[in-house]
């Protein structure tokens, strides 16, 4: 007979549930035991979020749309790191940024996030700069295929001042900035993972 899961320590329990996909835990992990759901609703285990709708995914955009405002709504304004590709919507972000306040200021809802992945996402200049007001101290930012995105000028400039690792869509490699700073900013441009 195998070990007893239930009797291991909650804090090495709590590392192992950490450890698995996202979309695993909201469908079937928590459900598992009562000491899991308990474990579940701690809100450091959502303080990273990593989703994608990947070919083989069973799941609806729509389904992992749902399960990623539940990943949220457990962060309780704890979430760090989050990753959402090929299924994000603004209205996400803004749901995301607005479940405390109603109001689409992400900095009240994820102050700490340092790191996001907006990969091949439907995310506009408008999400764009809310995330950007409201993570201070966000240090990398991936926007690879999110062809809704207009970096040309101050935003572009902008994205470049504020974070540290910054990877544009394929499309705006070559931005128009109407700046003095224009030598400054291709030097920026030319240090990007593009």
């Amino acid at each position: 007979m195998g070990p007893n899961w239930l009797e291991l320590p909650i804090d090495i329990t709590r590392n192992i549930l950490q450890r698995l996909d996202i979309i695993n835990i909201v469908t079937s992990i928590c459900l598992v035991c009562p000491l899991w759901w308990n474990i579940c609703k701690d809100p450091s285990m959502w303080r990273t979020i990593h989703m994608s709708n990947n070919e083989s995914s069973r799941y609806s955009d729509e389904d992992l749309v749902n399960i990623c405002r539940y990943a949220a709504e457990r962060s309780c304004g704890q979430l760090e790191d989050i990753e959402i590709v090929s299924f994000c919507t603004d209205n996400l972000l803004q749901y995301i940024a607005s479940w405390n306040d109603d109001a689409f200021v992400i900095a009240k809802t994820m102050p700490e996030l340092r790191h996001l992945s907006m990969i091949d996402n439907r995310l506009t200049n408008v999400g764009l700069e809310a995330i950007l007001d409201g993570c201070p101290l966000l240090e990398s930012l991936d926007l690879q295929n999110c062809f809704l995105l207009d970096l040309r000028g101050s935003l572009g400039k902008r994205c470049c001042d504020q974070i540290k690792d910054f990877v544009l869509p394929p499309d705006d490699e070559n931005l128009d900035i109407d700046s003095e700073d224009e030598n400054q900013f291709a030097m920026m441009l030319s240090n990007l993972h593009v």
